[in-house]
């Protein structure tokens, strides 16, 4: 049982995220920018998150953004969790 809900729970969080994911490549497209330009495919996966969202949402018009930000809120939370990460980590090599 507990199987079956973890996989139904995993299932809808990257239906979630590929929902997300497409409203963050209309909103790069909306902007005119072309996003092979920087080596990605219009289907973006979550294994380049931390690279669009680094590069590409950046680009984005602040007002954009702030439209954007309540419509991916849990690519904005993955992406706040690897910047977490990767402070945490550039702390330890420090």
């Amino acid at each position: 049982m507990r199987s079956e809900v973890r996989n139904h729970a995993l299932l809808e969080y990257f239906r979630i995220t590929e929902l997300e994911l497409a409203i963050l490549g209309e909103a790069l497209e909306f902007a005119g920018i072309d996003v092979a330009e920087y080596g990605f495919e219009q289907d973006f996966s979550l294994l380049d998150l931390r690279q669009i969202m680094g590069e590409l949402y950046e680009m984005l018009d602040r007002d954009v953004q702030m439209q954007i930000i309540f419509k991916i809120p849990n690519l904005m939370a993955e992406y706040r969790a690897m910047q977490r990460f990767d402070e945490w980590w550039e702390a330890g090599q420090q």
